[in-house]
């Protein structure tokens, strides 16, 4: 029986992973959005047992540069369940014994066995992936209507 109460937090980077790397001397811009990204982030704000968390080197006045990206399409500061830091489900606990974050899963272009490629991530196969973890997990998942499944979006393909 699935548990409404258990969270899954998600840690996701930004550069290379949500949008394309820039070349050297273009930091602190943003890239383009990776293909299925905005996708990818759409589904996982559509799961109540999903925490968010944006996992970042970016801090500062270069954090803010991303989030303001970011909050174009919607996803700005108050969209995450946490910014560089744990998600509120993980507690105090973690954050006076360490500087990583919690999460279920990273996911980070810089990670070994990552898959992500010149054009990024296969997004629905990491959702595929998410799925298959809380369900075994016994973490509830949302099942998302047709309109709103993050694959079937004509605004996806807009920069």
């Amino acid at each position: 029986m699935p548990n409404p109460r258990r969270k899954y937090v998600v840690a996701i980077d930004f550069d290379g992973t949500l949008v394309t790397l820039l070349p050297t001397g273009s930091y602190p811009k943003c890239g383009k959005w990776l293909k299925n990204a905005r996708r990818f982030l759409r589904w996982l704000g559509y799961q109540p047992s999903i925490e968010r968390v944006l996992w970042t080197c970016r801090i500062g006045p270069a954090l803010d540069v991303a989030l303001d990206y970011m909050e174009k399409d919607g996803f700005g500061r108050d969209w995450w369940h946490g910014v560089n830091e744990s998600a509120p489900s993980v507690g105090k606990w973690m954050t006076h014994c360490s500087r990583k974050i919690f999460a279920n899963m990273y996911i980070d272009d810089r990670g070994f066995g990552s898959g992500a490629g010149a054009f990024g991530f296969n997004f629905p196969h990491v959702v595929e992936h998410i799925i298959a973890d809380m369900e075994s997990e016994k973490i509830p998942v949302k099942a998302v209507p047709l309109p709103w499944h993050p694959y079937n979006d004509p605004e996806e393909d807009r920069q």
